[in-house]
């Protein structure tokens, strides 16, 4: 999810209060191959965020992290989930504020693990009073992404770390926000960079395009172009293709999602939100399932008379999406689908 960007967007009146101390974006991963297993994403059931999972008919509902209490100022955050290659761990951003000041470290734990306060290994040898955004899986499951503000202060930049902790490595430097890592089961990177100018506290919407890096580093290679915002980007099983959901800043402003394949640089819409004048329909953090036919995303409307209906997960399996959550007035966003645990 992947990645609280997207439910910024559908929920910044009812929550701002709440997560004002804490800025959390949306999450991006990958799907890697195999026979469709859980869907991982997080959540406000359990206060503040924290990470669920569900298979992909609905079933085997499960909280996974413990979220961050029942006070109007959470605690804890635990959201940007990502499982392995292999399915049989997931990683994810946790936060805790202390005295004031919040901390943040990535963690990886077992899937089938059950224990809600055992948070897994913590990666990162220090946590960090910097802000993580976002951590994706790479292909061997031995390294992480993540999206995060370097030691020094700045804007969101690209790290790469072993999941012991080792070889942290910064990926990316510039003055732009790079965010939402997506690692294909190469090695290969594609990621947002938002355009606009501020401290990551306030650059959460705007002008965004797509970029790709190597595993081995270097320039970044542009993906999209333009004036829009092109965001939240999640490899197919296969490497070849990213979805990634787009919203235009001209004419009605809908939300869709979009594929492009990486060969060709060529798109086409999967699928089309809707806006009206007093109406919306806004599809959010789509990513694929490991077979790379089916995906998942979240979905925000608002009827004709005001009323929001809260993002709720959907699978969409040949033209018609179909529900698999309800989500009993909470906020469920920013899946990621992860192929059943081998190995």
């Amino acid at each position: 999810m992947r990645h609280l960007r997207s439910t910024w967007r559908a929920l910044a009146a009812p929550l701002a209060l709440t997560l004002i101390a804490i800025t959390v974006p949306t999450s991006a991963s990958a799907s890697f191959p195999g026979e469709p297993g859980p869907i991982a994403f997080q959540s406000t059931r359990a206060g503040g965020l924290s990470v669920w999972l569900v298979e992909p008919d609905g079933g085997g509902l499960r909280q996974f992290t413990p979220g961050g209490g029942g006070d109007r100022k959470p605690r804890a955050l635990q959201y940007a989930p990502s499982i392995s290659p292999n399915g049989r761990h997931l990683a994810y951003v946790g936060a805790e504020t202390r005295n004031g000041k919040t901390w943040s470290n990535l963690f990886v734990k077992g899937i089938n693990a059950r224990a809600l306060n055992d948070p897994g290994k913590a990666v990162l040898r220090r946590p960090t009073s910097r802000r993580i955004e976002s951590v994706a899986f790479d292909g061997s499951g031995r390294r992480l992404v993540f999206s995060a503000v370097p030691s020094g202060g700045g804007d969101f930049e690209l790290f790469i770390v072993r999941t012991d902790g080792g070889g942290l490595k910064q990926l990316t430097r510039n003055d732009i926000q790079d965010i939402e890592p997506t690692v294909s089961r190469g090695g290969t990177i594609v990621f947002a960079q938002l355009q606009e100018s501020g401290s990551p506290v306030q650059a959460l919407f705007g002008r965004s395009n797509l970029a790709l890096i190597r595993p081995g580093g270097g320039a970044a290679r542009p993906l999209t172009h333009g004036p829009n915002e092109d965001r939240d980007p999640d490899f197919a099983p296969s490497g070849t293709r990213v979805l990634y959901e787009h919203y235009s800043r001209s004419g009605s402003g809908a939300g869709r999602i979009d594929e492009l394949v990486l060969r060709s640089l060529r798109s086409r819409t999967i699928f089309n939100g809707s806006r009206q004048e007093t109406s919306f329909d806004d599809p959010h953090s789509p990513a694929f399932s490991p077979s790379g036919g089916d995906l998942v995303f979240d979905r925000t409307v608002r009827d004709d008379l005001g009323q929001i209906v809260n993002p709720t997960l959907f699978v969409l399996a040949g033209n018609a999406p179909q529900v698999i959550l309800d989500s009993n007035g909470e906020y469920d966003t920013d899946p990621n689908w992860g192929p059943k645990p081998r190995g």
